[in-house]
């Protein structure tokens, strides 16, 4: 066993990778399914006009193809995704020994799934403190106005910042209900596609930075040391939240 790295626990990227096809092409047959349940109710006979059968073939093909076309650019969102949470394993793997990585956490809690942190790309257990990572493989020019991240100029869907808040906030509910003490939590956000030297260290209390950065912040000195039995505790607890 290699003591001079940390303790890993999970397969970064797996998740995204499976639900983003699963997601991506449900629809597919939905569509598949309510034709044929339309075809039936509309023509219970066996035999009908060769012009009506074109007309439904035509309405299958287009809706299969609109979907489809959808459906490859959920996919594609999805494999950047996973590629950005493999990079970052990647540099994880290279902190020292004393640290635990955990990767696709899954975390239910009372914060609602689409507020964030029902899957969480990363969580760090440090010697001193837990970091909740959030990765974003962006590409395209990141801004920051107004403490709002913009990609190209604009707003993503989905605020990144306050889904990495809320993973963050998820995992200590979920620390609390298993009656382990409060320690420093820390919500990050990595970019894993491009530098952050053009953007703020913190943005509305999130922690920001990118690969290069990433394990310096992490290690760098710090004068609280969490106990060892509570810290093994926590790892005890996060370990059976990954999946195998």
């Amino acid at each position: 066993m290699n003591t001079n790295h940390p303790t890993i626990y999970g397969s970064p990227g797996a998740r995204s990778r499976g639900l983003g096809l699963l997601k991506s092409l449900w629809p597919i047959g939905g569509i598949l399914f309510g034709m044929g349940y339309l075809v039936r109710v509309a023509l219970p006979y066996p035999v009908f006009p060769y012009w009506v059968s074109s007309l439904l073939f035509v309405m299958v093909a287009v809706g299969v193809a609109a979907t489809t076309n959808h459906a490859r650019a959920k996919i594609s969102n999805h494999t950047k995704g996973a590629r950005g949470e493999e990079l970052a394993a990647r540099t994880l793997s290279q902190l020292p020994f004393n640290y635990t990585v955990f990767h696709g956490v899954i975390m239910k809690g009372k914060l609602r799934d689409y507020e964030g942190g029902a899957d969480i790309d990363h969580v760090v257990m440090a010697p001193h403190a837990l970091y909740v990572i959030e990765t974003k493989h962006w590409q395209g020019a990141i801004t920051c106005e107004d403490e709002q991240l913009l990609q190209d100029g604009f707003l993503p869907d989905r605020d990144p910042i306050e889904q990495t808040a809320h993973a963050a906030k998820r995992i200590e509910q979920f620390l609390a209900q298993k009656g382990l003490p409060d320690i420093p939590t820390y919500p990050l956000l990595l970019l894993t596609a491009t530098a952050t030297t053009a953007l703020p260290d913190n943005v509305r209390g999130v922690i920001l930075t990118d690969l290069e950065n990433l394990n310096q912040y992490l290690v760098k000195s710090q004068s609280h040391v969490i106990d060892p039995h509570t810290r093994k505790a926590i790892i005890e607890i996060l370990a059976r939240q990954v999946e195998p």
